[in-house]
């Protein structure tokens, strides 16, 4: 990727090792003029988007394994690990050519939003649950008034009807086993996916 010409110029040195956006492959001298060969570096990025933005998805995935009781917790952290993750890729950005498509980085950033999102919703949902859980009025029986009606109600029905029933599993336990195990699985076979991808595309 040649970025930078010079003329007039009758020598130059460049270091190869450096802590910034951009790595010296080389320069070539033509005549007066002098072309540099330039490629992104990997470990600043590695450094300032991609461990960040993961250990904080990590973070607000740990959240979803406390009770379900505390919700307003699950909430409070999934946000704030979403809303900083949003912040580191959208300073990301500042320092990136604009391009009319979608680079590795861009790819990137929305994956790693989107699976944020789903945690945050997924806090909000259990959040919503809960609330309408405790609201819910319970019904008190008057157990003395029921008591020979329910007697003579059990004994005209037959024996298979008196084993007790196998329960529904609640909605809150089936969406917090998918986002609890399903959810980190997709996450790490994307990352294994995007890594991959863009590893032989750097070597080719």
């Amino acid at each position: 990727d040649s970025r930078a010409q010079w003329t007039g110029i009758t020598s130059i040195t460049v270091s190869k090792v450096g802590w910034g956006i951009w790595v010296v492959l080389g320069c070539e001298r033509i005549g007066k003029t002098i072309i540099l060969s330039l490629r992104r570096s990997i470990m600043i990025w590695i450094w300032t988007l991609y461990a960040p933005t993961t250990i904080l998805f990590f973070c607000s995935w740990l959240s979803l394994w406390a009770a379900s009781n505390s919700a307003k917790h699950r909430f409070v952290i999934s946000t704030t690990s979403f809303f900083t993750i949003l912040i580191i890729a959208i300073s990301s950005k500042w320092n990136v050519t604009r391009t009319s498509y979608l680079k590795a980085i861009d790819i990137w950033n929305l994956q790693i939003i989107a699976f944020a999102f789903f945690i945050v919703f997924q806090s909000v949902f259990i959040a919503k649950k809960v609330v309408e859980k405790q609201k819910t009025p319970k019904r008190i029986y008057n157990f003395g008034d029921e008591c020979n009606e329910k007697t003579q109600w059990f004994n005209e029905m037959p024996y298979y009807a008196h084993l007790p029933e196998r329960q529904p599993a609640a909605l809150i336990k089936i969406v917090d086993y998918v986002f609890r195990i399903i959810l980190p699985i997709v996450f790490l076979i994307t990352c294994t996916v995007y890594f991959v991808h863009y590893t032989y595309l750097i070597k080719s």
